[in-house]
């Protein structure tokens, strides 16, 4: 959590992630353009710059979760 993955010119931050309700909080930062904040559930897609991301899975951890999100397009 709270860390960035940069794609071109579009950051994807993981700000929470609820294994048990399988749910992911995410903010988008693209460039000059106002943040993005939304919650995404499995099979739920966002777009990242040119890049369609879609939210695969969830792993529950004894320390932290883990959210896989895989790019689709772009």
């Amino acid at each position: 959590m709270h860390e960035n993955y940069t794609m071109e010119n579009c950051t994807l931050q993981v700000e929470d992630i609820d294994s048990q309700a399988a749910k992911v909080w995410v903010l988008i930062l693209a460039g000059r353009e106002p943040s993005l904040s939304m919650v995404l559930g499995i099979n739920d897609t966002l777009s990242c710059g040119k890049r369609t991301l879609m939210v695969m899975r969830f792993y529950a951890g004894e320390i932290a979760d883990i959210v896989c999100i895989k790019s689709i397009s772009g």
